[in-house]
């Protein structure tokens, strides 16, 4: 499948929509989470830097977005207990996505 280059993603697309991006605090994966948040998905942003994740975090909800959660992670040192976590996080989004 090619996506065509003039492609924009209809508002709403992504409604009900849980999204989880790694590596949210710059680049790609900024530029995916804001992009998911104004189609209308829930968005995880992950990442290392708390800060970063935040100011992300602040610009998805300026765009009136669904609210965003964050969950914190270094993906290269990450223990089972902070998978545990991410998991928590993911099943917390899905209950909110739906209501």
């Amino acid at each position: 499948m090619t996506i065509p280059k003039d492609f924009t993603p209809t508002p709403g697309l992504l409604t009900d929509r849980v999204v989880l991006v790694t590596g949210a605090t710059s680049g790609l994966g900024r530029a995916l989470a804001l992009e998911c948040a104004r189609a209308g998905a829930t968005v995880i942003l992950s990442g290392r830097n708390p800060g970063k994740l935040e100011r992300v975090y602040d610009e998805i909800e300026a765009l009136g977005a669904p609210q965003p959660a964050i969950a914190t992670l270094d993906l290269a040192n990450a223990t089972a207990i902070d998978y545990d976590g991410l998991a928590k996080t993911i099943a917390m989004s899905l209950a909110g996505s739906t209501d």
